[in-house]
């Protein structure tokens, strides 16, 4: 399983209630389908927490407030329904760590304690319904540079990729209030070639195009969905993604989307790497070492982490950054409990520890490049003939010297190369008596 699920765009117009619409609900029997049909996503997604983005709370001058109560709580009664009373329990744990990560990185963000909003009421409504009951983080959105907001999301992604649990981010926002003259705002030739844009996104599978959107349009459309979408797809920066519109409709002369962002089973990167990845990633955001066995659990099943689990094998992880080497290091045979606990002390030492670099700094996370090679066993051989520079790394020893070289390396194109550089590494002569032995590589990248 992946940390974060999905996200869900739902609209949270009040009369989609049936207490509340009174028979008017029927008018929008569209929207309520596409909500049934984004819930079943959610259930197959099989959550642990919501985060849960609505652009009707309290986040002053701010792109993010994050409620801070225990147990959030709601009404209608701003609707002629005070007694239809919502609430759900906190994910405090969660809360606590996105507004750390917001004072860590100077980012809009802020808390306060407020009763839930009609955005977040209208959601939870139809989850509860459908008999979907789970502890969620509510989280008010401000106006913001589209840029900013998406920028955020991507830092509140990572910061999710990390949690123990898995989430599903509910963007709550309905679009154009300026579809129809008897509409809430009259009518403007924006509001249709917003919605537009909107569903044209989820249709081609390209949310990112939101960034996109021209602030001519965005000021004369009257909407409020555009934030909180782009914050919940910049949440979902590191995943492929299948988006699916299930349902647009515009009966009252606002734009309601129901829409989904599954996440692809299959993963961007190989284990290995994701592995070494967020090693790295915990160690230098947070000096703490990656729990193996909690981020296994938010993966797909692969054949590669059940062995990795049980067999020992030394590891080296490479880390490139805009092409040139930024660090390596790695063991020959294995020194820890299993290859998975290998690849995350040597994701560490690789990114902190290579003397021949500074230390990598979390600024430069996002643009690094990074591949894991398992070691197969060393074979000692009795000249060059018997190695290849494609197939085999080779390793060079006089006493207590060691070299090493990893196969199929850019710009290593012969053996003598291949030797020499091991030799130089190891701090060996070519004039003296060396053993040469070589090994094969399991490449991850």
């Amino acid at each position: 399983m992946t940390p974060i699920t999905g996200a869900a765009y739902l609209p949270h117009p009040p009369i989609l209630i049936p207490e509340i619409g009174n028979g008017e609900e029927r008018s929008a029997s569209e929207t309520q389908e596409g909500f049934s049909k984004v819930i079943d996503e959610i259930k197959r997604s099989h959550p642990d927490v919501l985060i849960l983005l609505t652009p009707h709370g309290s986040a002053s001058h701010h792109l993010l407030a994050v409620n801070e109560s225990d147990v959030y709580r709601g009404n209608f009664a701003a609707f002629g329904f005070p007694r239809l009373v919502l609430e759900a329990s906190s994910e405090k744990a969660l809360r606590e760590q996105i507004v750390a990560l917001g004072n860590r990185n100077k980012l809009s963000i802020i808390s306060n304690k407020i009763t839930l909003d009609h955005g977040a009421l209208v959601p939870l409504y139809f989850l509860n319904k459908a008999g979907i009951d789970l502890p969620m983080v509510h989280i008010s959105v401000g106006w913001s540079d589209l840029h900013e907001a998406y920028d955020t999301g991507v830092k509140l992604g990572s910061l999710c990729e990390a949690y123990e649990k898995n989430i599903v981010v509910i963007a709550s926002g309905d679009l154009s209030h300026r579809l129809k003259e008897n509409g809430p705002y009259g009518f403007h030739p924006k509001g249709p070639l917003f919605d537009e844009k909107i569903k044209e996104a989820f249709d081609t599978n390209q949310l990112g195009t939101l960034l996109d959107m021209g602030k001519d349009i965005i000021e004369e459309a009257g909407q409020c969905g555009l934030i909180p979408f782009i914050i919940a797809t910049g949440m979902l920066n590191e995943y492929h993604l299948n988006t699916t519109c299930f349902s647009y409709q515009n009966p009252y002369g606002v734009g309601y989307l129901c829409g989904f962002a599954a996440i692809e089973v299959e993963l961007q990167h190989h284990p290995a790497v994701l592995l070494a990845k967020e090693a790295m990633k915990q160690y230098i955001e947070e000096k703490v070492v990656l729990d193996v066995e909690s981020f296994i659990q938010k993966l797909p099943d692969d054949p590669f982490i059940t062995r990795g689990l049980k067999e020992k094998a030394g590891a080296f992880v490479s880390i490139h950054s805009r092409g040139n080497l930024r660090g390596c290091i790695g063991t020959i045979e294995s020194v820890h409990d299993n290859l998975l606990q290998e690849i995350v002390a040597n994701a560490i030492e690789a990114a902190t520890r290579d003397p021949r670099f500074h230390p990598i700094h979390e600024n430069e996370l996002d643009e690094l490049y990074i591949k894991v090679d398992e070691m197969g066993p060393l074979e000692q051989v009795q000249s060059m003939e018997e190695l290849d520079v494609q197939e085999y790394g080779v390793v060079v020893e006089s006493g207590y010297r060691r070299g090493l070289l990893l196969p199929a390396l850019e710009g290593v194109d012969t053996v003598e190369q291949q030797i020499s550089i091991a030799c130089q590494k190891a701090g060996i002569n070519l004039s003296e008596k060396y053993q040469l032995s070589r090994f094969k590589v399991m490449r991850y990248q």
